[in-house]
């Protein structure tokens, strides 16, 4: 992979584990939200 030669460790987090990872479970949460509930009517017929 490019990323071993680079020295890039890959990292799996688990599945909306806000104690793993907090910042992205919040940045999802803001997308589901903004995205889902806000844009999801204007576009259904």
């Amino acid at each position: 992979m490019a990323t071993a030669k680079l020295g890039i460790h890959r990292y799996f987090s688990r599945v909306e584990t806000p104690k793993d990872n907090p910042e992205i479970e919040r940045f999802n949460e803001t997308l589901e939200y903004e995205w889902l509930y806000n844009f999801l009517p204007i576009l259904l017929p």
